[in-house]
């Protein structure tokens, strides 16, 4: 059959070519069987299915330079770190500004020993030590810093010269410098302490209270980086990213010295306008979030008038000055001098009653003895502030009784107890004394001796409010039963008062700064008086001399 097959088909073929003409041949069939599927999927048409692709997971890692304080704030959080044997993704350490992903501002300070008469230095005066070539004219010669605060700073600034750049541990740097002229120290803000003076740095000082992170050069940036998939299934809440300095958690509050808008003063606010005593400091006094004045004069509707000039120490101020407190945004008014009632009762109450119109919240006098002798309490950004005063020289017609107002007398068993539940209660006590006044940068040993007393009953600033002169300053230091460090300001001398001779001229602004419910430090302003009237910020040089002689009459040894 094949071979008649094959003939019959070359028959064909030869004829197509030839074009004969015969009778049609049949052809035998041929039947072909079809192959049999060999496998389901090539008859089904079902399409195979597609694998999902799973995300990314992240996996968090610190680098070195990340302090322990801001690991341990992701740490407590539900955050995906990489663990052992896993190798992370997404890491958070040093970055720049400019390339940041959810970056924290960590703010360092530059800070020497509390009795340095400096305060400014560049930081090319501080990058000149890291590498090992102090400036001659510079009082900064050598630099001490804690193990992780050094790892921050040679991964921005490289290796530092070991000659003149000190590693030590976070709490034995105040002890390295204390007593070391020209060897200061670099510490997170977050850890200042009272002993220690901020300094500012190219005209920056975190304890500014209008303080830009991004023009200080000392303000260090953490970020996160890797890869882009990871990232974006990172999430990280804002209360993470909150600096080490956030101004949430801080106050600041300005206290001043003894203001009396009489005589001289009086006259020159007559001829010059009532802004004449404080538009030089103006700037000083608004830089703060409570303004503590203590006025020692009383509003009087009768008070005689300033002008014909009236000589003499029985004070009282024209209702009309109130206008100087209200443009200054004063907060606090301390009570406890010793003219307030020089034109009797009515006098004070009509001035009592001007602060309670006004907002204007008062302590150390008040209208009854038990409101004199309370306590001013303040919460303010989770800082809980309480104030509290006495008068401790009189005269006794100043004191306010059972049913009359004026001054608190000093009754120091009682005020110690008052700041100890204060100190139960959570508040951190600032007390103030009207108390023995001398023509000396020197305090008297009784006045350091009541200061000290309240140091130890848990008060974080005891302050003079009656001083005509500036004196020095003392610290208590932190007890074990958790009482804090107390820092003492034995007398900051006249604010508003006609006082001209050489020893009251000058007066100190404190700036007092709180943080996260701690005391962390003062900044020290000087003024100079001039016309008997107008204060004005003193110069560098007036203000090193004044400071240098007050460090001197000083308590500043370390316990």
């Amino acid at each position: 059959m094949k071979r008649a097959w094959l003939s019959a088909l070359l028959f064909m073929v030869v004829c197509v070519g030839v074009g004969c003409q015969t009778q049609a041949t049949v052809l035998p069939t041929v039947v072909v069987t079809p192959l049999a599927p060999t496998a389901t999927w090539l008859s089904t048409a079902e399409p195979l299915p597609t694998a999902t692709p799973q995300p990314i997971k992240p996996l968090l890692a610190f680098d070195d330079t990340v302090p322990q304080a801001l690991r341990q704030r992701f740490e407590q959080g539900d955050l995906p770190f990489a663990h052992s044997g896993e190798v992370p993704n997404v890491h958070f350490g040093l970055v720049s500004q400019a390339d940041a992903r959810w970056m924290v501002d960590w703010v360092y300070a530059l800070v020497a020993p509390f009795g340095t008469a400096t305060d400014e230095v560049p930081l090319t005066a501080i990058r000149a030590v890291w590498q090992g070539a102090p400036q001659v004219e510079q009082p900064l010669q050598a630099l001490y810093l804690a193990p992780e605060t050094m790892v921050v700073f040679a991964a921005l600034w490289g290796e530092a010269d070991a000659e003149f750049v000190h590693v030590v541990a976070a709490d034995e740097l105040l002890r390295m410098v204390w007593d070391q002229p020209g060897a200061w120290a670099l510490v997170p803000f977050e850890q200042l302490q009272p002993r220690w003076k901020v300094m500012r740095v190219d005209g920056h000082s975190p304890f500014d209270w209008e303080f830009d992170a991004a023009a200080y050069a000392l303000t260090v940036h953490f970020g996160v980086w890797g890869e882009a998939e990871a990232l974006s299934a990172l999430s990280l809440s804002g209360p993470l990213l909150a600096s080490n300095r956030d101004p949430q958690q801080l106050t600041v509050v300005v206290m001043t010295g003894t203001t009396a808008m009489v005589r001289h003063t009086a006259e020159k606010m007559e001829l010059n306008g009532l802004d004449y005593p404080y538009a030089l400091i103006q700037p000083w006094l608004e830089a703060g979030d409570f303004l503590h004045i203590s006025n020692e004069a009383a509003f009087y509707s009768d008070c005689p008038p300033a002008l014909p000039f009236r000589n003499r120490a029985r004070f009282c101020s024209a209702p009309g000055y109130f206008a100087v407190l209200q443009a200054l945004g004063v907060d606090i008014v301390e009570l406890t001098g010793n003219h307030l009632l020089d034109w009797g009762v009515p006098a004070l109450q009509e001035t009592l009653s001007l602060y309670r119109q006004n907002g204007i919240q008062t302590y150390g006098g008040g209208e009854t003895l038990e409101a004199a002798q309370a306590a001013l309490r303040i919460e303010h950004h989770g800082n809980r502030l309480a104030f509290v005063g006495c008068n401790a020289v009189g005269p006794q017609t100043v004191y306010a009784t059972r049913n009359t107002p004026g001054a608190a007398p000093c009754d120091l068993a009682a005020l110690e107890k008052t700041v100890r539940a204060l100190r139960q209660e959570g508040y951190l006590p600032i007390v103030t004394f009207q108390h023995l006044e001398v023509e000396s940068n020197q305090a008297p040993s009784a006045l350091r001796t009541d200061f000290r007393q309240m140091g130890r009953a848990g008060a974080v600033i005891v302050s003079g409010s009656q001083a005509h002169v500036p004196h020095g300053f003392g610290f208590i230091a932190a007890q074990e039963d958790g009482v804090p460090e107390a820092f003492l300001s034995y007398g900051l001398g006249n604010l508003f008062f006609d006082q001209m001779f050489a020893l009251a001229r000058p007066g100190l602004i404190e700036r007092h700064v709180f943080y996260d419910g701690r005391y962390l430090g003062t900044e020290i302003l000087v003024t100079m008086l001039e016309d008997s009237a107008q204060r004005r910020p003193a110069t560098l040089e007036e203000r090193q001399k004044l400071l240098n002689t007050l460090f001197a009459e000083s308590d500043l040894r370390l316990p």
